[in-house]
């Protein structure tokens, strides 16, 4: 009768917790408890690798007290993960000017590998993670995210991805990196350590803001739309973009003020 008792208790603690809406949950206790899913080991990173798409919310903030080791891993495809207002908490802090950040490493706080495609991120906050807050692939959404002193970029996203609505303060490098053939819209980036918004061939940066930040303020390749954007008192070139008669680029309606 113990063994029966002892066989369903660890089969209650193998099973991940479902909402009823189907969204599998995410908190410290499974995270370093029983692990939050089949194939995720107790400890972090929490893995997210159920070769399957599916969605997850976090249903409490998470801290990581090792600046190499990322919070969450996602290694499939088309996941949503809605952080639902809570936050990934790392132990970096960046501040001063020049910006310094002390306790910065490798570790991010959400992170893919690159192949991975689809990937949607959402409503939340990125806060002091080792390395990046937030590094995502190809074709990738993030919406409403705030990346604060991490080690190295807030936002980064590759080829073909959305970012709006987020904001990305005073993290070590580039506040925001999008891929080519990107749209950036209503961002915020300011105080970081390098770029505000850096971007590439072919991407749209969109009513957005890169103030204070230790370089340029927006930079871009070629073939680039950079519209109605606010860029004050970075310490380079408010806007820099690359000239070429192979992609010529559309820059129009910005304020571009006391930069260096």
């Amino acid at each position: 009768m113990l063994g029966f008792l002892l066989c369903v208790m660890i089969l209650v603690l193998a099973t991940p917790a479902v909402a009823t809406d189907g969204v599998l949950e995410i908190n410290q206790t499974c995270a370093l408890e029983t692990g939050c899913f089949p194939g995720d080991l107790p400890g972090l990173p929490i893995t997210i690798d159920r070769d399957q798409p599916a969605s997850y919310r976090l249903t409490s903030s998470l801290t990581n007290g090792d600046p190499n080791l990322s919070a969450i891993e996602i290694r499939d495809e088309h996941v949503t993960l809605d952080l639902n207002g809570f936050s990934i908490n790392g132990p970096t802090t960046c501040s001063g000017s020049p910006l310094d950040c002390e306790n910065s490493g490798s570790g991010s706080g959400i992170t893919t590998d690159m192949e991975r495609i689809g990937i949607s991120v959402r409503n939340g906050v990125l806060r002091g993670n080792g390395g990046n807050g937030l590094s995502l692939g190809n074709d990738a959404r993030v919406e409403g995210v705030l990346a604060v002193s991490n080690g190295a970029s807030g936002i980064e996203v590759r080829q073909g991805s959305l970012v709006k609505d987020c904001r990305a303060v005073r993290n070590g490098a580039s506040g925001i990196v999008i891929g080519a053939e990107s749209v950036a819209s209503q961002l915020v980036a300011s105080d970081n350590g390098t770029t505000g918004i850096t971007s590439f061939r072919g991407s749209s940066i969109l009513d957005s803001a890169s103030n204070r930040n230790g370089s340029f303020g927006i930079t871009g390749t070629v073939g680039m739309t950079i519209r109605n954007n606010t860029v004050s008192l970075n310490k380079a070139d408010g806007i820099f973009v690359e000239f070429s008669f192979d992609g010529a680029s559309t820059i129009t309606g910005n304020t571009v003020h006391a930069n260096d």
